[in-house]
């Protein structure tokens, strides 16, 4: 958590909320509070030790459009972009059923050195607070936003969400990166681009943004 926090007590349907003992089931329970308690809920989620939890937070962030934790959101970001790239996920991917379904007679046994919850943090987070950039709309996000498309460092499941967020912030300096994209190896960040550089080039409308995240 990060030092000198500080969180007034929150109450919701007469139930004070543990703002230090948030798991991700207790946090969706107050997606119907008012925009005050909510954002101080989703503040402390976003401070969470737990990654789920953080993710969890990043989500309410996007779909009740929280601006006030923009700046948090993007701190997040940064801090767990030190951690990439992730080349335990080729790991993982060698053990998963859909491997085993393409390669049968292959040992697919479970690895007990691999975490799959810990390893799972790096992209689960950073998609998760990519969305909820792209859902909330601020400008602030555009830079990191940026930078991330052209070096393409993170998993695809985070990656292919980058032109979806550009595209609804509506930014058009974004253009010449996605362009530099626009056959990129991975079919769910590719479809993305083209479907970003449509948007912001007048071709397709809000209508073909919904739905995707």
């Amino acid at each position: 958590k990060i030092p000198g926090l500080s969180l007034p007590d929150v109450e919701h349907a007469g139930e004070k909320i543990d703002l230090d003992a948030l798991t991700v089931e207790s946090l969706y329970r107050y997606a119907g509070a008012p925009s005050g308690e909510l954002e101080t809920v989703v503040r402390a989620a976003l401070h969470a030790d737990d990654w789920r939890v953080q993710a969890a937070g990043a989500d309410l962030a996007g779909r009740f459009a929280v601006v006030s934790v923009v700046d948090e959101l993007l701190e997040l970001f940064a801090k767990e972009g030190l951690e990439l790239p992730y080349p335990r996920f080729k790991a993982h991917w060698a053990r998963s059923k859909m491997n085993n379904a393409l390669s049968p007679g292959v040992d697919h046994s479970p690895d007990p050195e691999l975490d799959p919850v810990r390893d799972a943090k790096g992209c689960r987070l950073r998609q998760a607070i990519i969305i909820a950039l792209g859902r909330i709309g601020d400008p602030r996000a555009c830079p990191a936003l940026r930078r991330a498309m052209a070096e393409a460092k993170d998993h695809f499941l985070a990656l292919s969400q980058v032109p979806i967020a550009l595209a609804r912030l509506n930014d058009r300096e974004a253009i010449p990166v996605l362009r530099e994209k626009i056959q990129y190896f991975e079919i769910n960040v590719r479809l993305h681009v083209n479907l970003a550089l449509d948007y912001l080039e007048g071709k397709a409308t809000d209508e073909a943004l919904k739905g995707i995240d």
